[in-house]
């Protein structure tokens, strides 16, 4: 397994240092750092951070999308309260 290499998010360098954790409703506790470049705080947070969904919805609905299947299609086969909308943002940000 290889380490994920922590940058900063606004001036993109690898001079850090860690500043505490904040915490959050669904994930506990999220570790924040301090660039000592630009002198701003960030977090090393992935795409999905923030999302209603699970991952693993999203991950099924990418892979209805792949098989031929239009945004409509994709939210009814899932059988849950998902809008065609949500699908194509989705698809938007996570297939680039």
């Amino acid at each position: 397994m290889t380490k994920e290499k922590i940058k900063c998010t606004y001036c993109k360098s690898n001079n850090y240092i860690k500043t505490g954790k904040r915490k959050t409703k669904s994930r506990k506790y999220i570790q924040r750092y301090r660039c000592l470049n630009c002198d701003r705080r960030f977090m090393n947070i992935d795409k999905s951070f923030r999302m209603r969904h699970s991952v693993k919805i999203i991950d099924k609905a990418l892979k209805l999308r792949k098989t031929g299947l239009s945004y409509g299609q994709v939210s009814k086969k899932l059988n849950i309260p998902i809008s065609r909308q949500s699908v194509m943002r989705w698809d938007k940000k996570f297939n680039k």
